[in-house]
Order: C-alpha cells, then structure tokens, then sequence
C-alpha cells in the first residue's frame, strides 16, 4: 500500500502562542550560561582497529550572562535534570575527535542493556564507558560494511541493530557484529541505503530506507504484504506507539496506521514541513514530531504547530527527547538545544558551551544524564550538585576571600579586588572604595551584636550600617598591617587582630589594645567565642583559648595534627572542630582527636568548616569540598569504626573551581536559613543545598572486555583453556557508570592465587605475570560515583594448561625416579662406608701385626741379650760392654718402630701441632662421597695444647663429627674452634633429626662415654644437647696447659 493511497484527513490543527525570549533579571529564574568544557588527554590503545581512545576531564569553560536568582533556586537532585534550571545551568562535557570520537558528526546515540553508550558517527560505531572510546568500522570489523552509522536500535534481546548510508543493516550479537542479509533481499539494493530503525512490540524490524520505502522483517525474512510504504519513498522515522499504531515519517509527510487504516497529515494541515525528522510519544502519549519547518504536538487526535511565526524559536526540530522528570527537549538544526518550560522553550546554544547549533540526536542513559550528538562532537548534559555564580551573575570580581550571613540571611562577599558585594532577595549591592571602603581588596567579615557590619582590610577596619559606610585606620603610625581576623568579646566589643601585632578592641569609636594576656606574638587567622564565653584563636603556633584573663595555648603536643589553626567550629552539641593545616581534628570533653591518619580524612589543609541541617560536617580545603557524617568521626575517634566515609567534591560537580583563597582569610562559608551552603572559591562562590542531594543508588554495570595472554587476545568463554608456557595476563575491565566515571573505584582477585582482593581504585586493567598451570577464576567489582558497590561484578573462569614436564604424569615419573636414585645413593654409600671400615679393619690388623713382628722381636732380642748378660758375670768386662750397646740399640730401634705404628694413626698436621688443619682434614676425609657438607671457623689465635690434649680434643671432634654421619640426617655440620684466654672450646653442631636424651640409646652407642673420659683427662668436659627436629650440638671446653 503507498503511503499516499487510501488516507484520511487529519483533525485541523490549532496553533499556540509559545516565546522563546528569556529576559534576564536580578532575582528572576531564568536561563543562567553554565556549561562545561573538557580538554581531554588523548591515548591510544590497537585493541580495535583505530583503538579504544581516551578522553581525560581536564578543564572547563562557561560562557554567557544570567542573573543571581536562578543560582540561589538550591542544587537539583542527582538522576534528574531538574526543571528548575536553565539549560546553561547543567553540567556540561563535550568529546570531539581529540578525545577519541573517529568523526565528530554524530548521527545516533542509545545505550544497551548491559549499560554501555553506543554513538553513530559518520566515522565508525563507537563504544563508550564513560572514559575510553572504541571504535568500530569497516577497516577492523568486517561485518560493517559502510562507516556512516545513520541509525541505532536496541533490541529486546539485548543485540543491537545497526543502520548505515549505504551497507544496509548490521546486527551486533555478542560482542560480534554481523552484516544483516535476508535471502530474500539478496538482489534488491534499496536496502543497502538505511535511515531510520524500529522494533516493533512483535518483534518486528521496521526498516526506513532511502527510495525503497518501508521495510519489515519478523525472525529474519520480509513481511511484505504488511508494509504501508511503497517502494520509491524516503523514509526518515518510525514509531509505534502505545497502542500499537504505527508512525512513520517521510521526505513528504507524515502517516499512522490505526488498524488498518493509514492516516495521513501533510505539509500545511497538520505540519510546518512536509520533511519529517524525528517522531517521538512523551509519558502523556503526545505525539511529537519534527520537521524541517517547525514542531508539531497530536494530543488525542488534536494537533499544535509551533513555528517562528508564533514564537518557536528554530525552523527546524531535528530530534525530540522527555527526560525522566518530564522535561521536554528538542535538538535544532541551527539554534541548539532547547526545553520546554512553561509557555516557553529556553534554549542552550554554542554561546553557552555546546559543541554545535545543530543537533541531530538525543538519549538519556539509565542514570539521568542527557546525551547531545551535534554535527561537531558529543554532549552530556547532567545534573550537579553545586551552583556557582560570579561576576556573570553580578558579583564585583570573580576571587572570592571571605562569605558572611548575617542575621537577616543576607550573604556577604569579600573579594579579591572588587570590593564587598551583597546578596539579598536575588540582588546584589556593591560597594568600593568609592563609597567609603579602605580599598577594594577585602578580607574577615564580622556581624556586631548591632546588625552593623564589619570587614577588613590593608590596614583598615570599614563599618557598614543602613548603607552608610565608615573606615577606621588600625595603625595611628600609618603602617598598613593586614587585618587577619574580626570578632567580639564576651561583651559585645569588637576585635581586631592585625597578624601578630597585638590584639585589639573597638572602644567608643576607638581601637585600643584589648588584653595583655592575649599578646603572644603569634600570627592569627580567626577567633570564635563559644556558647560559655570563651575565646578560640586559630593561630601559627596552635590553638589559643582565652577565657576569665587566662590565655592556654594547645599544639601538636597536645593532640592537634599541626600547629597552623586557620578556623574553630562550634557544633550544635558544642563540640569544637579544628581546621589546621595538617587536617580536621576534634576538641570534646578535654581531649583532641585527629583525623589526619590513615583511615580519617587524610593529610590536607582545611580552611573552614560548617554543620548542615542532616548531621553531616562540610569543610573546603585543597582537595576541595567534603562532606562527611559527623556520627561516623565520632565512631572513629571512640575506636568503634576502623575508617572513614567522606565525599569529595570538585568542579565536575558544578564549580567553576573547587580552589579556595591561600590567605586563610575567615570566614570562607556561610550557612543561610534555608539550609544551603556558600562556599568561597577563587571562580566566584559555590552554593549547594545538602537536603535535596540524591545519592546515587544504582550499582555499575562491571564488564570484562578483553583478556590478553603474552598479548594475545583469550576467547571469552566459560572455562577457557590457555596453552602452556604462558607467563603475561592482562584483564581489562570497566564499569558503565556515566555520572562522575573518574570516581569509580574497582577491586579484583584471582580466585586460585590471590588471598584477597586488591584495590585498584580507578585502573582498569589487572596485571598478573608466572602464573603456574592450574584453573583460576578473575573477579572484579566496581563501585559507582557514591560508593555503591556492584558486589557481584563480572568475572571469567580458566585453565593454564601445563607443559609436559609440569603435568602429574611426569610429576610421578620425577618422583618414580628420585625414590630409586635416593635409593641407590643410599646402597652406594652403605657401601662405601662398609668398604671404608674393612679397610680400616686391615689396617689395625696390619699394625698389630707390625707391633708384634717389630716390638715383640725386639723385646725378645732384649731379653737373649740379658739372659747373655747374666752368663758373662765372670767375663772381661769388654764383652759386658759389647752386649749393653747391642741392648741399647735394639730398644732405641723397638721404640722408634713403635712410635711410627703409633703416629700412623695420627695426620701429619696433628703431628706438627697445627690442631685446626686436622680438624679440617678429619672433617674432609670423613664426609667425602657424601652430600654431608662441614664448616670449620676458628675464633681467637690458635695455641698450642700440648700433645695428649691436642690429640683428646681431635679425636672427641672426630666422634662428633662421624655421630653426626652416622645418625642425624643433616646436610651440614658446623665446627667451631675458639681460643680465649686459658681455655679452648670446640662446639660440633649438626641441623638434623635430633634426639631426646630422655630416651636416648645407651651412650656408648654412640661413643659419648669415650668422650666424655677424654675429655676428663685434660680438665675438661662435655656436654651434648638435642632436641627431637632440632639437631645436636656437642661441647668440650677445656683449659690450655
């Protein structure tokens, strides 16, 4: 059925006087220039073809006028545009090709189930987490036949449908795109040229093509007997609506099929244009529709055109979006974003940030931000929690030192040059040196008891009642000392402290010095008096309490984190939180407590602290702006709460800057009734209100994308098998939060190697290198903006595969063959130690032999002679002489024989008295051809012992050393020889299995009793100590004769 073929009129339209002008005044809500702009680092990663790119936030940029009011209107909640805000007003970040995007023409967005954000560009499909771009396109992914992506339609199944110029329809399935190519449809080229996408709640596929009209595909082939459009047309959208009935948009019109019957609404009836872009159905079930001249509304069969001749401000409605709060937005072809506020449309445009007027397409993600494709780069618009607002808004200068409320809850501001502005019902009053001030560069801010108001600065004082404005000199001499601090005593008199010089009071129009007691020499940044009249100073040196003419100074001896105090709060309970250099610390019933430890808030300068309405303390200092529960540092402080939870808060949650004045100058925020918090900052102020902040309750989607073995990619399936002899893995992972991505925090384990999980914080990947063979499982969890932790988290299973030799197979042959050689070392050494003792045994036998031929011999030979002797009484005397030589001969001969069998069994060293070197030769010739290792040292000079103690102590050595052989089972003995004084000690030590002497063998078996009597005779003793696994150690300590 063509399109134009049996229609029926549409209802007559009625037109709406809308306006798009916005005036802007002081004190009116209305669209206010905030946005932001990011300049990105740029990476490059091959894991894709052109690469995954990554764009880091680095800086903003906002542009444009607006007035005061609509920034005092409070913080909008997180997960929702608040309608309450201009546009401008937003948070704003754009990506352009240097941040990653291939092309920055963008023609589609959408988000998938599994939370990932999917852009069309004219360059490439493009993936994005938040923090890296990876790019698909023909060149790396050949199911894409064209890189114009033109369309983009999620599935309920999950996969995604990919429209292009002219490669036809693609389908992503599982991380896998595929090119989408019905048989049917193999001649027919029309399909090739896509420009609209669409499921219908069927199932259905409905392709809009380029001149081949209208296609519909159900479970893969075309249904075409129920297509409306006929070949020949251009078909720019398709929708379907609540109540099944189909819209569709061409070149030439608009259509719906209402069971069965197709309506059509022309150019001049029911449409500014007869060029439809974008068909859209709101939360109502309006129908809206953009054309090429203008916007169209069908609300129950009534029809509303807004064109620029009754107040819209665009020609052309490219795309259509309702947030989640019920914000309608329309993306112009040449005027930028708009959204409908009332009777009118407030507009953001390239003058407020956006990257481009022309926009060509719109999604909101699962978390409530609003995504912007424009002809030139990618937009998020978000809410914030913070408003700040400066000299745009009608602040004197951007610096900001000091912000006081005082009690009519108007707000003070001192700047950094522009003098001293007030805020009061959305006005801002300024006043300079022109009206009476010391100059324009102002510091501390003081409210009297009267309502007038002070502040100080280069040297002066200037009071401030009913607009009229009066300055007193600090210094009669005319030194211009700064005015650090402003306060009052405890009757009412005012107090300035000029830096160190001494303290003074406002007396009768006069500044006279207020308490010698207080005059410490110390430079001082601010003083408060709690609710029983005492004076706090917040000094260089520590913390000053001045109270009934006593002034006690505390410091870090005292428990303060540093001696640098820059403010003093009084909570609600009246306990008081300190701001030092070092960080937050707590004063309570006497006793400090500081949070700059591990598990507090950390080291950091604290300028000022403030109490909100929910219990919870706000401080500014150099890491910006946290917030914390002032229950959870109690539980600290009292030992019930291991660490801390805080917040930290910074200019991507909407400040211009999250740096606070270096002077310290008090105060530097302020509490209003209503709640909010004013906050100084070197960009203007920063206001946000605690009780409308939304946490962020959605746990991040956690997603493994690739794992890399060695730098080759693992398929990503249950249970993969790696080859053996990989040593490198990579497992790289994110999460898909889009709100705050550089706040995401992860941790992972190894499950088969990890004890527990480490804490990567934000790093994406994990690095793991000499993993053994086995089967191990990757776990990482990721935890959003706010601390929200997706416990279960993604994770990937899979086996190491061994190589052969680390296998069990040739494990059990190792251990087969190990058992056999310590077997067979075990008989070779048995045997040789068998062989070594017969050999042993020959030689005593030798020398018994040698004894009996050569000693005995020579005794008997003595005693022939004697026997000789006695016959030759009578006899000459010459022949007596004759046999007393031969006598003399022989037993000089017996006894040199005699003394060389006996030296035998002695080294040569030993013989020459060198007692440690046979000691070292023993040790050697015992344990050689066994795995035994010995260790001589000998401490002090060696002496000589004489011969009988020398000998005593090698052989009680040589004992120990051959028990130790014999049955400890070490692999070492430990010899020790000590010369000190008049005595000498030898220790034998060996690591083995030990004993217990309790139920030791008898000694003699293992020769102790032989020692022992050694040891008895040259004066000393032995003692033996051991312990079962623990080895033994023999002692003899003797003295030296």
């Amino acid at each position: 059925m063509s399109v134009w073929a049996a229609t029926t009129a549409a209802t007559p339209c009625r037109t709406s006087g809308w306006s798009s002008a916005i005036r802007t005044r002081i004190g009116t809500p209305c669209a206010t220039a905030r946005s932001r702009f990011y300049l990105p680092v740029e990476g490059l990663s091959c894991a894709a073809g052109r690469g995954e790119r990554m764009g880091r936030l680095a800086s903003f940029l906002r542009v444009g006028a607006a007035g005061v009011g609509l920034a005092l209107c409070g913080a909008a909640p997180l997960f929702a545009l608040d309608p309450v805000r201009a546009p401008s007003r937003y948070g704003h970040d754009v990506w352009l090709t240097r941040d990653g995007l291939p092309q920055e023409f963008v023609q589609a967005i959408t988000q998938t189930r599994d939370g990932y954000l999917w852009i069309g560009s004219l360059g490439g499909l493009v993936r994005f987490d938040g923090v890296r771009f990876t790019v698909f396109d023909p060149g790396n992914t050949p199911g894409l036949r064209d890189a114009r992506i033109l369309a983009l339609c999620p599935a309920r199944d999950g996969t995604l449908w990919i429209g292009t110029a002219a490669g036809g329809v693609a389908r992503m399935e599982h991380g896998v795109i595929r090119p989408f190519e019905p048989p049917s449809e193999s001649g027919d080229r029309s399909l090739k040229y896509v420009r609209s996408l669409h499921e219908s709640a069927d199932g259905s596929l409905w392709v809009g093509t380029s001149g081949g009209g209208l296609r519909r595909f159900r479970q893969g082939r075309r249904v075409e007997n129920e297509e409306p459009v006929s070949p020949g047309h251009t078909v720019t959208a398709v929708h379907e609506d609540r109540w099944g009935n189909l819209w569709f948009g061409t070149t030439e019109g608009l259509a719906v099929l209402k069971a069965g019957r197709l309506v059509r609404y022309g150019a001049g009836e029911a449409l500014p244009h007869g060029f439809v872009y974008f068909i859209f159905e709101d939360r109502a079930g309006s129908i809206w529709v953009g054309t090429r001249g203008g916007l169209t509304q069908i609300e129950n069969g009534a029809v509303t055109v807004f064109t620029r001749r009754n107040g819209f401000p665009a020609d052309a409605a490219r795309t259509i979006w309702e947030d989640r709060d019920g914000n309608l937005w329309v993306g112009t072809l040449g005027q930028g974003l708009l959204r409908k506020s009332g009777d009118r449309f407030l507009s953001f445009t390239s003058r407020d940030g956006l990257s481009n007027d022309h926009v060509t397409c719109l999604h909101e993600d699962h978390e409530g931000s609003l995504w912007v494709g424009t002809q030139r780069g990618l937009n998020r618009i978000k809410d914030v929690p913070f408003t700040s607002y400066t000299t745009r808004d009608g602040l004197s200068h951007d610096a900001v030192n000091s912000i006081l409320r005082t009690r009519d809850d108007g707000i003070w501001v001192g700047t950094d040059g522009g003098g001293l502005d007030r805020i009061k019902d959305g006005q801002v009053r300024v006043f300079t040196a022109r009206d009476g001030l010391g100059s324009n560069y102002i510091g501390p801010l003081f409210e009297a008891r009267d309502g007038s108001l002070w502040a100080g600065g280069d040297g002066y004082v200037s009071r401030i009642a009913a607009g009229h404005v009066t300055t007193y000199r600090t210094d009669a001499s005319g030194e211009r000392r700064f005015v650090s601090l402003l306060g009052e005593d405890e009757q009412g008199r005012l107090l300035v402290g000029a830096g160190d010089r001494p303290l003074l009071r406002f007396d009768s129009g006069r500044l006279v010095p207020y308490d010698a007691a207080t005059d410490r020499g110390q430079y001082r940044f601010s003083v408060m008096r709690d609710r029983k009249g005492a004076l706090w100073f917040g000094t260089v040196e520590g913390l000053g309490r001045f109270q009934d003419g006593r002034y006690t100074l505390y410091t870090e001896k005292d428990g303060l984190p540093d001696d640098t105090v820059h403010s003093v709060y009084e909570d609600s309970a009246g306990t008081l939180w300190i701001a030092t250099t070092a960080g937050l610390c707590r004063f309570k019933d006497g006793r400090f407590v500081s949070f700059a430890g591990q598990g507090g808030l950390g080291a950091g300068v604290v300028s000022q602290v403030l109490e909100d309405d929910g219990g919870s303390l706000w401080m500014n200092g150099r890491r910006g702006i946290v917030r914390v529960r002032k229950q959870d540092l109690d539980a600290y402080a009292e030992g019930a709460l291991p660490a801390v939870s805080f917040t930290v808060y910074g200019v991507e949650d909407g400040m211009e800057s999250a740096d606070y004045n270096p002077s310290y100058i008090q105060p530097a925020a302020g509490k209003t009734a209503d709640g909010r918090l004013w906050f100084a900052t070197t960009k203007g102020v920063a206001v946000i209100d605690p009780r409308r902040l939304q946490s962020n309750r959605l746990p991040p989607p956690v997603v493994i994308e690739r794992v890399l073995s060695d730098d080759d990619p693992v398929p990503l399936e249950p249970g993969a098998r790696v080859g053996p002899g990989r040593k490198k893995f990579e497992f790289h992972y994110t999460a898909l939060s889009f709100v705050s991505p550089e706040k995401v925090r992860f941790r992972y384990i190894l499950e088969g190697l990890d004890p527990a999980w480490t804490a990567a914080h934000d790093r994406r990947t994990a690095y793991y290198t000499n993993l053994p063979p086995g089967r191990y499982r990757f776990r990482v969890a990721a935890a959003n903006n706010d601390g929200v932790w997706n416990e279960e988290g993604a994770s990937f299973a899979f086996e190491l595969q061994p190589r052969f030799h680390q296998t069990r197979a040739f494990q059990a042959l190792v251990l087969a063959a190990l058992l056999l050689a310590g077997w067979t070392v075990h008989r070779l050494r048995v045997a040789r130690m068998e062989a070594r003792f017969a050999t042993v045994m020959t030689e005593r036998n030798r020398m018994a032999r040698e004894l009996h031929d050569s000693l005995a011999q020579g005794l008997a030979g003595i005693a022939l002679h004697v026997g000789a002797l006695r016959q030759s009484e009578r006899e000459l005397t010459e022949g007596a002489s004759r046999h007393l030589s031969t006598i003399e001969r022989l037993v000089q001969s017996s006894l040199a024989e005699a003394k060389g069998s006996v030296w035998d069994l002695q080294p040569e060293s030993l013989r020459e008295g060198d007692l440690p070197a046979a000691l070292a030769s023993m040790a050697r010739e015992l344990t050689a051809d066994t795995t035994m290792k010995t260790v001589l040292e000998v401490k002090g000079t060696p002496r000589r012992l004489g011969r009988q103690a020398e000998r005593n102590v090698f052989r009680i050595g040589q004992e120990a050393v051959t028990n130790a052989l014999k049955h400890s089972q070490s692999e070492r003995v430990d010899i020790l020889l000590s010369f000190e004084g008049d005595r000498v000690e030898l220790r034998v030590r060996d690591h083995g299995r030990g004993f217990d002497p309790a139920v030791a063998p008898a000694a003699s078996s293992f020769g102790l009793t032989s020692m022992r009597e050694r040891a008895q005779q040259i004066g000393g003793r032995v003692t033996i100590t051991s312990h079962p696994g623990q080895g033994t150690e023999v002692i003899l300590q003797a003295p030296i004769s």
